[in-house]
């Protein structure tokens, strides 16, 4: 009777451990990411500081692209998901002016690498639909262009940079399966991207951005293996 019972038990864990491990993957997305951008105008500074202090009005439209590697698992039944992350962001504008002072900075972002590890939990929201809550600690490389002129003068003085900063984000959104192996990823996400700044200017200045952030618009599709 004893073994009986021993080799019933064998069996069933034998049958229901594969199912559990299905359940874990490891997977590839790639993501599209449209978003708003925009720096922290009590964090904008030139110096030698200006008298007056630098605005910056205009919130700016963005698109990125970008790839996770990424692998599920569960600690006891709570399930997440850990992965690596890199996104490239072509082209951020931001336009720094302070009239008083009668200078204008015209900045261009022209590239962000960011590299991201995440952690997100998921939440079944349906039989088969999960909600994916987390976050990722990583850094950011700005690659910024900017030229300083004189309200009403044609000189432009260009000068070009590149700084590396502690980057962090935050995400809620859906994973929805639409294939055996495929899903669909739908996303919101909070990134602050950390500091940019260019420097060298013939003045004598340097110009520096604190929390350049975007809130971004997640469109992806994973590849479970």
């Amino acid at each position: 009777m004893i073994r009986t019972s021993a080799l019933f038990l064998m069996l069933s864990i034998g049958m229901t451990a594969p199912a559990f491990a299905e359940d874990n993957y490891t997977y590839l997305s790639g993501r599209l990411v449209p978003g708003l951008s925009n720096a922290d105008e009590n964090e904008i500074a030139v110096k030698p500081s200006l008298a007056v202090a630098l605005t910056d009005d205009e919130i700016e439209t963005t698109i990125a692209a970008e790839i996770a590697l990424g692998r599920t698992f569960h600690l006891g039944s709570y399930k997440f998901s850990a992965e690596l992350q890199y996104r490239y962001r072509h082209h951020l504008d931001l336009e720094v002016q302070n009239r008083p002072a009668n200078v204008i900075y015209d900045t261009s972002i022209l590239s962000n690498h960011t590299v991201m590890a995440n952690l997100d939990y998921y939440i079944p929201f349906t039989d088969t639909i999960d909600i994916r809550i987390g976050g990722g600690l990583g850094f950011n490389v700005a690659v910024t262009e900017a030229d300083r002129r004189d309200i009403g003068d044609t000189f432009r003085d260009e000068q070009e940079s590149s700084n590396t900063d502690l980057a962090f984000q935050f995400n809620v959104g859906l994973d929805i399966p639409i294939g055996t192996n495929w899903d669909a990823e739908v996303m919101y996400r909070f990134t602050n991207l950390g500091e940019a700044e260019v420097t060298g200017f013939t003045d004598g200045t340097s110009l520096s951005y604190g929390e350049i952030y975007s809130h971004e618009f997640i469109f992806g599709a994973k590849y479970r293996f």
